[in-house]
């Protein structure tokens, strides 16, 4: 599921900029989610992409999801939905620089998010959305967390101020967290090492040796 960065994107794009070695691995079958209206993520509300993606998730019940920066968010939402009719989508769940705790207005606007636009709005870290988000939907899942560079472009300047609204922590516990701190937000999209403990997790459901 594609996050906030793939603004403008088109369905496959998402895949096309994805790891390589992921693209390349025969044991993994590659089925893209993009919910998005014409591939823009910030005119409707996240909830509505939500539903959108709880609808594919029913349809398709993947073995794993990879879900990037603002689309985890999309996903936890999506899981409350099934959930809520009494459908438990249980698998592999990898969170890549998703915003868990939701980030300052001053934040989005000083990187130059159009903080008007409802799935921004929806991103305020005291937003109703944020306030509402049910993360006990992941308590069977196997869950997986990449963080790059707290300091990239997306979420802020200096890293100790960027790191909570990362951070997984402070919302669940995650089960395992892998930590990249010289890539940057969307370049994590490409990393190969990345790739590499990715692919580990979705082939063998368990974690890589950090």
């Amino acid at each position: 599921m594609p996050g906030f960065s793939h603004e403008g994107r088109k369905n496959g794009e998402f895949l096309e900029s994805l790891w390589p070695a992921l693209k390349e691995n025969k044991e993994i079958s590659l089925v893209e989610a993009l919910c998005y209206d014409e591939g823009t993520p910030t005119i409707r509300h996240i909830s509505e992409y939500a539903e959108r993606l709880a609808k594919i998730i029913e349809r398709e019940r993947p073995d794993g999801i990879i879900a990037h920066s603002m689309g985890g968010l999309a996903l936890i939402k999506a899981l409350g939905i099934l959930n809520e009719k009494q459908i438990y989508w249980k698998g592999k769940i990898v969170f890549v620089e998703t915003p868990f705790n939701g980030a300052p207005k001053w934040k989005l606007k000083y990187t130059g998010f159009p903080v008007n636009t409802p799935a921004v709005r929806d991103m305020f870290r005291n937003s109703g959305f944020m306030q509402m988000l049910n993360f006990s939907v992941l308590k069977d899942c196997q869950v997986l967390c990449i963080l790059g560079a707290f300091s990239n472009v997306c979420f802020g300047i200096i890293g100790w101020l960027a790191k909570p609204v990362m951070d997984p922590h402070k919302r669940f516990i995650a089960p395992q967290v892998y930590q990249y701190p010289k890539i940057e937000h969307n370049e994590l999209l490409q990393d190969k090492r990345v790739a590499s403990d990715i692919d580990i997790f979705l082939l063998f459901g368990g974690f890589p040796v950090p």
